[in-house]
């Protein structure tokens, strides 16, 4: 059964594609055929009410819908029906009342408007007839208006319209028809040529206008120039001469009305301010001069507040008028065409059902894959049902819409010819229509053919611009494969469709031709046309959708595809964008347990580098640029994860043309754009959207990549999609490369690393975790080669430099945990400058990272038993015999490092005491080699506390002794003596005893092995002797001072001067003698007692002898002054009696005897012969004389 076979009508009727509102040619089919759908029905309410209501103000109905929903339609039989103009014999509403006959409302509104209200319909189309040269003013939708108007009412109706005023004028008068045939009688013409001619004829119908007038010939000279020159006609004007119409019909026709239906008024308007105020303007005055009689019914894709709303932004809401003349709103939806196809084209025979039963049995459970988009698209409608199916085969649901969606696409990008022709021309019923009667012949139902949406482009060609469909027009001629013809239909089709890609799979959809048909194969061939047509630039990819090119693209395309880019270049876009797209990171977390650490990657596409690298984890990409990718990925080199996407895919030509698009339409567009502007913008925005699809391709693409680690193929134990498959990837790279990172199975941080050096001890038995051995491990391999191991830094030595990178991977906590555990468990040392560092100084550092590189750690040497004993031997002796409270060898050792160090406190508190004794020195030196005894390390103990003990212990003793010394008797001894040899040492001297005992004395207390011998009794006995010998020497000397005293004084009291003197002089003579002998008493010196008395003598003999000498006579005053008076002045003045002068106290020199006992005229120095004591004698006689002579006294 063919398609021509199945339809209840002759699918090769005539049928106007595009419903023309002046041809009435086929008027009786279109009403015949008129699809009443419910919101037609709708509409026709909704305008009948306001149209039969006496009290409405309005006067107009505003059409809108989409392109090709009806809308003009609708117009044009509506203007029939309310005209009930008679077609085909019988009146309009005729042909609709069997549509409606369910109802009666609907009914009985349409029979009162097209029966019972008389009136004409004016149906136009407005860009027909206006001028457009005078749109921009407004004056064309007017002389639009008054030219259908004069038209009507038989008046002339083509541009010169002042003419039509002229017959309008004479009409009023009665003289129009007598005027025209004066005219024809006058010129030999027809009035119709002669208006056409106005230059050829003026002057005649001048003559014959003041004849039919009444005016003297010659009074009109051009009535034709008259009339033009003051034609200014104005809305009101045009308001009045309907009414005037109005009027003379109501007089036969009471109640009559004129009503306009005017098509294309939206699309006519646009944006047109003018425009807009001239309909605002005519619907005013119209209802202003004819009140609800004048009717204006116009039709707009727009709805009116959709174009008031627009223009009232630039005019300040001055259109808010025309919304009261056009309260009657009718808008038509896209399923209303839907509906009218099927109706008008797609009903069928009864006798075609069963096949289509049949077909749809066979077939219903394929329909969602083979009839649906799967790539992206939005979703479109299948057959819903075996009653939809009947329905609507041989089209698809989908194509409805879709091709809704490609006329308003197309008309917005002007594709059509054509300035103010409606869309709505190309309209569904008429594209349809051609299809079906194309594939009448053709079309086999049993077969399960169906209409490909690719054959509706026949029925839009004729109406489409050369220049948009040149490429299908150059491929029907030149390209081979007639696929590929077919493929630029449809991409041309759906070019404008937002929200469809034309992929291969979608396209497949497009172009199915019928349920026989293989959906693989033709998917298959499509791609192979798609690459050929996207080769020779007939359409551009933008990721995994085509899409077709005008001339002017083209152009534009082939210029970007010659923008210069390197192959490395595209490489780093595709790592940026995988970078900051897909992954949004490059570092991954690894868990283990309780154990958790990231690790950051490094990463390359096709071997250039993507930002900076830093890490020894390394991600390759590699794309179609890099050979042979699919073989090299197992290859990867430790550390390195190579990831080969799939070959052949669009990645990297999309990412090199998204660059190229980037560059040359940002260029282009900062330079102006000029006539390409429109495409550069759809290229930025598709580019945009090429960017989210090469974005979404990536992430796709990871999860068909094979992935290579450690020269092994990985791709088997990858999971995951998208970047999380490259976590996955990256983690069992980490796992390959970093074998020694299972060891770590619990959590590391600051606190737990500060922990394990403060009180992390093993328990008994309790084994070493398997990470401390492994870091023990590594301390005695870096000890054995390098001069030292330190924990941080950045040297090869570093414990943290090893084990973070090579086979290990370990964060540096770990590290410094397993540093602090094996210092806790004496396993290691941690020493800084040569010092011991543990317990809380340990910690703070090791959770700090403080100056990690100048610790240094020494392996633990381990303490035999003997060594253990020797230290626990060594702590005896030191403590004199106490029991060390630790056995451990690190206890132990740590104990007699305590000792030794209170022993050097001990002994330094000793030191003032020690300073005065003659073994100081001695001593200093001592305490110096136990400090440095005990300054030694622990394991200096460990290892020598057992040859090293007893001299330590000698050292101690001797210590000890000498501190003993210092600080007890013997000490006190020896100050006691040091002080009495010097108190007593003029004492000593002058005792010839005590000086024999001060030389033993001082050979004891400068003996610096003092403290080894009873050198303190032996001190203490000499000071005694020496004490007791002085003693009895100052006894001696103290009798013997007193007795020449005494002696003395007797002598000097027996002298006659003393005798004579007066008491008070005797008593201060007795008061020296008093005081010699009191200092006698007092003196301890011996040498002193020996001296007191002649020094006594010499000291104050002088003062005795002067007290006891007799004072001399008064010296009688002189009464004269010896002078000038004495040389005979005479003396004018007596002077007074002088008084005696006191004698002076007689002043006695003495000297001693002694002094003069060897005179200093003897020249010899010794006497040894009797002339030497003649000699000596005489000498010393006359010094004693000379002395006397003197009047000294000389003390014997």
């Amino acid at each position: 059964m063919l398609y021509k076979d199945i339809f209840r009508l002759d699918i090769a009727r005539h049928m106007d594609p595009v419903i023309k509102s002046m041809d009435d040619e086929h008027l009786q089919s279109e009403l015949e055929e008129y699809v009443i759908t419910p919101e037609v029905r709708r509409s026709l309410q909704r305008f009948c009410d306001e149209y039969n209501d006496p009290a409405s103000s309005c006067n107009g109905a505003w059409i809108s819908g989409f392109y090709g929903s009806g809308k003009s339609h609708l117009l044009k039989i509506l203007s029939h029906l309310i005209e009930n103009r008679v077609v085909g014999g019988k009146p309009a509403l005729d042909y609709i009342k069997p549509k409606i006959e369910d109802d009666k409302f609907l009914l009985g509104a349409l029979e009162k408007a097209c029966e019972q209200t008389p009136s004409e319909s004016i149906l136009f189309n407005v860009g027909g007839k206006s001028d457009a040269q005078r749109r921009d003013t407004g004056e064309s939708l007017l002389a639009a208006f008054i030219k259908v108007l004069n038209e009507h009412c038989g008046y002339y109706a083509k541009e010169q319209a002042h003419v039509a005023l002229l017959e309008r004028d004479l009409d009023c008068s009665g003289l129009l028809d007598d005027f025209k045939v004066k005219v024809q009688e006058e010129t030999h013409v027809p009035w119709e040529t002669v208006v056409s001619n106005p230059l050829i004829f003026s002057h005649k119908v001048s003559v014959v206008y003041d004849r039919v007038t009444g005016q003297p010939e010659g009074t009109t000279t051009n009535v034709f120039e008259y009339y033009q020159k003051n034609y200014h006609p104005t809305p009101e004007d045009f308001a009045t001469w309907c009414k005037e119409y109005i009027d003379k019909r109501s007089v036969e026709q009471p109640g009559f009305r004129l009503n306009f239906f005017a098509d294309e008024m939206g699309q006519y308007i646009a944006d047109s301010v003018p425009l807009l105020q001239m309909l605002q303007d005519i619907a005013e005055n119209l209802n202003t001069k004819c009140g609800r009689r004048a009717w204006i019914t116009v039709v707009s894709q727009e709805e009116m507040a959709a174009i008031t709303g627009k223009l009232d932004e630039r005019t300040s809401g001055q259109f808010s008028k025309i919304q009261a003349r056009f309260q009657v709103l009718i808008k038509i939806p896209a399923n209303d065409a839907n509906t009218v196809v099927k109706e008008r084209l797609l009903d069928k025979k009864p006798d075609a059902l069963p096949a289509l039963d049949k077909l749809y049995d066979k077939y219903k459970g394929d329909f969602k894959v083979l009839l649906d988009f799967p790539d992206g698209a939005k979703h479109y409608n299948v057959y819903a049902d075996e009653e939809d199916f009947e329905a609507t085969y041989p089209l698809v649901p989908y194509q409805f819409t879709m091709f809704h969606d490609a006329l308003v696409g197309l008309s917005n990008h002007e594709a059509f010819t054509g300035e103010y022709v409606s869309t709505g021309a190309r309209n569904m019923l008429g594209t349809t229509h051609r299809v079906l009667v194309s594939l009448k012949d053709k079309g086999d139902v049993e077969r399960g053919d169906l209409v490909p949406f690719d054959d509706m482009f026949e029925g839009l060609r004729d109406e489409l611009k050369s220049e948009v469909f040149s490429a299908i027009t150059t491929a029907e001629e030149h390209f081979p494969d007639p696929l590929g013809v077919r493929v630029l239909k449809a991409l041309l089709l759906v070019k404008y469709n937002e929200g469809f890609q034309a992929t291969p799979k979608n396209l497949r959809v497009l172009l199915y031709g019928g349920f026989s048909q293989n959906a693989a194969e033709l998917e298959e061939h499509i791609t192979r046309v798609l690459r050929e047509l996207d080769a020779q630039t007939y359409i551009r990819r933008n990721g995994d959708a085509y899409e077709y090119m005008t001339d002017d693209e083209k152009d534009v395309e082939e210029e970007i595809k010659r923008e210069p880019l390197t192959e490395g270049q595209v490489s780093r876009q595709i790592g940026k964008l995988l970078r900051e797209e897909v992954l949004d990171r490059t570092k991954v977390k690894y868990v283990n347990q309780g154990f958790s650490t990231s690790f950051a990657y490094d990463l390359t596409v096709d071997g250039v580098a993507i930002g900076q690298q830093r890490s020894e984890l390394k991600v390759d990409v590699m794309t179609d640029l890099t050979p042979e990718a699919d073989k090299q990925y197992k290859y990867a080199a430790p550390k390195h994860l190579s990831v080969a996407l799939p070959r052949e895919t669009s990645i990297v030509t999309e990412t090199r043309l998204w660059m190229q698009t980037n560059a040359y339409v940002g260029r282009e567009l900062e330079a102006g754009g000029g006539r390409r502007a429109t495409i550069l913008a759809e290229k930025k925005a598709a580019n945009e959207q090429r960017r989210r699809e090469i974005i979404a391709s990536l992430s796709s693409q990871l999860n068909d990549a094979l992935w290579g680690s450690n020269l092994s193929d990985i791709t088997d134990k990858v999971t995951g999609q998208g970047s999380d498959r490259l976590d996955s990837a990256v983690l069992e790279m980490i796992s390959l490369s970093y074998p020694y990172l299972r060891m770590l199975t619990i959590p590391f941080d600051n606190k737990s690393v500060y922990k394990s050096a403060l009180d992390d001890k093993l328990m008994p038995g309790e084994s070493l975790p398997e990470y401390c051995g492994e870091v023990l491990r590594q301390i005695k391999c870096i000890s054995a080669s390098a001069a030292r191991c330190v924990v941080g830094g950045t040297s090869q030595n570093s414990l943290e430099t090893v084990l973070s990178v090579g086979q290990y991977g370990w964060p540096v906590e770990a590290v410094r945990q397993a540093v602090g555990l094996l210092a806790s468990n004496d396993f290691i040392e941690c020493l800084r400058d040569d010092e011991p560092l543990e317990g809380a100084n340990l910690a703070n550092v090791l959770s700090t990272g403080t100056h990690l590189e100048e610790i240094e750690v020494r392996v633990a040497a381990g303490a035999s038993p003997e060594q253990v004993e020797a230290l626990r031997v060594a702590y005896r002796a030191f403590t004199g015999g106490m029991e060390p409270p630790r056995s451990d060898a690190k206890g132990l050792a740590e104990e007699v490092m305590q000792c030794l160090d209170k022993k050097v406190a001990d002994a330094r508190e000793a030191d003032a005491k020690v300073s005065a004794l003659p073994f100081a020195q001695h001593y200093q030196e001592q305490v110096a080699e136990l400090n440095k005894a005990a300054s030694h390390r622990r394991d200096w103990f460990v290892n020598n506390a057992g040859p090293e003990a007893p001299g330590i212990k000698a050292i101690i003793d001797d210590i000890n002794a000498m501190s003993a010394f210092a600080t007890g008797r013997p000490g006190e001894i020896f100050a006691e003596a040091k002080s009495f040899r010097m108190g007593q040492a003029a004492n000593i001297s002058a005792v010839p005893e005590a000086s024999e005992k001060d030389r033993q004395l001082a050979e004891i207390l400068s003996n610096p092995d003092c403290y080894k011998m009873s050198s303190a009794p032996q001190a203490n006995r000499l000071m005694k002797q020496m004490r007791e010998a002085i003693n009895n020497a100052i006894d001696v000397a103290k009798t013997s001072a007193l007795k020449s005293l005494d002696e003395f004084a007797a002598q000097f009291k027996a002298e006659q001067n003393y005798n004579d003197a007066s008491e008070q002089t005797k008593a201060e003579c007795d008061q020296l003698f008093d005081d010699c002998r009191n200092s006698i008493e007092r003196s301890s010196q011996v040498l002193t007692l020996r001296d007191a008395v002649p020094a006594f003598k010499r000291e104050r003999s002088s003062r005795l002898y002067s007290l006891v000498e007799p004072v001399p006579k008064p010296v009688p005053p002189q009464n004269q002054t010896e002078g000038p008076a004495a040389a005979g002045l005479t003396q004018t003045v007596e002077n007074p009696p002088a008084s005696p002068v006191p004698p002076k106290e007689p002043q006695v020199k003495t000297v001693q005897y002694a002094d003069l006992s060897r005179p200093a005229s003897y020249g010899g120095a010794a006497i040894s012969t009797p002339e030497d004591v003649e000699e000596f004698i005489s000498s010393l006689r006359r010094e004693l004389l000379r002395h006397v002579q003197a009047n000294e006294r000389i003390i014997l």
